[in-house]
């Protein structure tokens, strides 16, 4: 049941008795210096460097004081910088305290920060904010004095929220505001000033549970515990949070200010453990609460352990300077009472999520509110996740990239996706923490890249990412080249492998049908080869591929892996091993289907009727199967009725003579079984008949079994019972 607005002043009033403290933080007079903050904070900055990756090269601008309400230093705010951009702040105490450094973040200082938003809403109000006087009045409740009129009151650096002063306080105030505007500002302090002597962090124990920053709404208190349902509602109790941690937040939050009587202002007052409790079993859960004052820190460590997070109240100031704030982790360094840390979320948009505030220090009091839910189930096991294959090649600098993720706890939060340049290149982040599941990518022609991604989730289990070459890879090509690989009696080849120099950027192997694809980085003149696997021999590089554009229809015919023709390819450069005839001398010529070199039927200087052959004398042994006779031709000005190119078998009791079809300019391949002369000497002849200036080129002659990819065995899909 709810407790009565009455009962909570009254323990306000209970509290601000058993207080008793000033109106001010600085007990006495500072006992740090500028120069000490400073170095304070630089030297803390070099303990994290190898923890917070954005400090490794880090260094700290010059402090600014920030006061309490008596115009006395409080504590330095410390900012860290690197190039010039702000990437966190130090709050070093202005009291000599075995450990100085009250709070640290990775975001900019709060003045820093909220200096143009302040500035905005001070104009369109028409306020004076006194901007040399920033004040601190415990932790995370930072201000600005400002004057409207002669009225002096606060405004809040953290939302511009602006506060009330009791006369006394505002007059006091007052002076101090006009005492340190009327002293001439310090220099600023450099980097170097009074170095401290080396100092190591030791091992620390180190803690962090994830769950939302929300910010602040209705009040500090409801947005601090509108945190910890929202980590719930993504383990297992979603009716806390509407839609998770992501959803109806607001809706939670105001109802936790009802339940807790939080008023216009956004101020709460203790106890709140009852309401927690309320709002979980109005949420249809029974949650177990409890509030203790100034507990000791073995207790947040031991909820933080027990992965519960906890709405914390620190008080820095009894009127001015209490914040709710909701405990999601703990660093300390054991055997170190000095170094004991909370790792809160603060409510503040100017804040980065994680924010470190030391216990047991810069505040005067400090309360616990816990929750234990039914059950809590830990997820240790990361989510998988994988970046979608892409094809082999782009034909734009910009394309489409996905990727997908599974996680069996509470989800995945975001994936992290990196992308290598090369096979030789560096993995570089691309994309990191999104929610996302796609991109695009936008990379140079001419270059290859491979991607991965890894999975974290909720709990921050996060996925190693995968070795080698990534999930994923693609390369941005200028030009493409494409064709097919067959056998020398035509079928396809699978897995042919076609290289392609220099500056390749890949080739597929061949498919099912023969098909390969290779990619081009620029136009020029290029070397193509092709190899198969232990079942096909090998044919010599085409060279001089003149590549300005797109090429379809780069064929290859990979011989067979014996082969009883000398020199097919007439890459001696000669016609040694072949006797010649006709009235028209054959030719060793440089237009190849690969290689250097084939032989052209028909070329003659004066055109006329004639006769064109070449012939070798071949042995078969008498065990070849399937033996076929392959060979690419490519006719010029060839006509069906005067234009014939034949070819003839001999052999001991048995001629074969088939004619060829002569088609247009380009290439085509040819074959015939000659399985019927297995075991003879057999003479092999071709026969160019020209009616007037026909030529035809001949390249790759091949006489061997059928080529053939190595022995593959299918396997019933499915076992059939046998007959009756």
């Amino acid at each position: 049941m709810r407790r009565s607005h009455a009962r909570r002043l009254l323990a306000a009033l209970s509290l601000l008795c058993m207080l008793g403290i000033s109106p001010g933080y600085a007990q006495g007079p500072a006992l740090q210096t500028a120069a000490q903050a400073t170095a304070i904070a630089r030297q803390h900055v070099a303990r994290y460097s190898d923890r917070i990756a954005t400090w490794r090269t880090a260094t700290v601008a010059s402090p600014t004081p920030y006061y309490d309400l008596e115009g006395q230093v409080a504590v330095y705010v410390v900012p860290v910088v690197d190039r010039g951009h702000d990437i966190g702040h130090v709050v070093v105490s202005s009291q000599a305290l075995p450990n100085p450094v009250l709070a640290f973040s990775t975001a900019p200082a709060p003045h820093r920060a909220a200096h143009e938003a302040i500035r905005a809403q001070a104009d369109s109000l028409g306020l004076i904010v006194h901007e040399r006087v920033p004040l601190y009045l415990g932790p995370l409740s930072y201000f600005y004095p400002i004057e409207q009129g002669t009225k002096m009151s606060l405004l809040e650096m953290g939302r511009g929220r602006r506060i009330d002063l009791d006369p006394a306080v505002a007059d006091r105030l007052a002076r101090a505001v006009r005492t340190i505007e009327g002293t001439p500002a310090s220099p600023p302090v450099e980097d170097s000033a009074a170095a401290l002597p080396a100092s190591s962090l030791g091992a620390t124990a180190l803690k962090r549970l994830y769950g939302p920053d929300y910010l602040w709404y209705v009040g500090c208190g409801p947005t601090a515990a509108g945190n910890l349902m929202g980590y719930w509602a993504d383990r297992g109790y979603p009716a806390l949070v509407l839609g998770g941690s992501d959803g109806d937040y607001t809706g939670t939050i105001e109802r936790l200010g009802q339940l807790m009587g939080t008023n216009e202002a956004g101020w709460t007052w203790l106890p709140i453990d009852d309401d927690l409790q309320d709002f979980a079993q109005e949420r249809g859960y029974a949650f177990r609460t409890s509030e203790r004052s100034s507990p000791p820190y073995s207790d947040y460590v031991a909820e933080i352990d027990a992965h519960r997070p906890l709405v914390v109240l620190v008080n820095g100031h009894e009127l001015y300077g209490n914040h709710f704030i909701t405990g999601f982790g703990y660093e300390y360094e054991p055997g170190n009472d000095t170094y004991r840390y909370m790792i809160v979320h603060d409510t503040w948009w100017s804040t980065a999520e994680d924010y470190w505030i030391q216990y047991g220090a810069g505040y005067s009091a400090i309360w616990f509110d816990t929750v234990v839910p039914p059950a809590v189930e830990v997820d240790t096991i990361p989510p998988t996740s994988s970046v979608a294959p892409l094809p082999p090649f782009q034909t734009t600098p910009s394309f489409s990239v996905h990727w997908s993720g599974t996680d069996i706890g509470w989800g995945t939060a975001w994936y992290d996706v990196q992308v290598r340049d090369g096979a030789d290149g560096v993995w570089a982040d691309w994309i990191t923490h999104t929610d996302a599941t796609a991109g695009t990518f936008t990379g140079l022609t001419g270059h290859s890249y491979a991607f991965r991604s890894r999975a974290v989730d909720i709990d921050r289990n996060a996925e190693p990412y995968p070795g080698g070459d990534g999930d994923a890879r693609t390369a941005i090509a200028a030009y493409l080249l494409s064709g097919h690989v067959s056998g020398n009696r035509g079928m396809p080849v699978i897995g042919a492998q076609v290289t392609v120099a220099p500056h390749s950027l890949g080739a597929t192997p061949s498919d099912a049908q023969g098909a390969y694809m290779a990619g081009i980085g620029a136009a020029g003149s290029y070397t193509l080869s092709v190899a198969g696997s232990a079942g096909f021999g090998t044919l010599p590089p085409t060279h001089g591929v003149a590549v300005n554009e797109d090429i379809a229809g780069l064929d290859w015919v990979l011989p067979p892996a014996i082969d009883w023709v000398a020199d097919g390819g007439w890459e001696s450069g000669t016609l040694a091993q072949w006797a010649t005839g006709g009235t028209i001398a054959p030719a060793i010529t440089t237009t190849a289907h690969t290689g250097d070199y084939g032989v052209v039927l028909g070329q003659r200087a004066v055109p006329g009727a004639g006769t064109s052959a070449i012939s070798q004398t071949v042995a078969l042994p008498p065990t070849v199967a399937d033996a076929t006779l392959s060979f690419l031709l490519r006719a010029d000005a060839a006509h069906a009725l005067t234009d014939a190119l034949s070819v003839t078998l001999s052999g001991s009791t048995e001629v074969m003579t088939r004619v060829v079809a002569l088609g247009g300019g380009d290439w085509q391949h040819a074959w015939f079984d000659v399985s019927a002369f297995a075991g003879e000497t057999i003479e092999v002849r071709f026969l160019f008949t020209s009616g007037d200036s026909a030529r035809v080129w001949i390249d790759e002659v091949s006489l061997g079994p059928a080529a053939r990819e190595p022995s593959r065995a299918y396997l019933p899909a499915v076992l059939r019972e046998p007959p009756d």
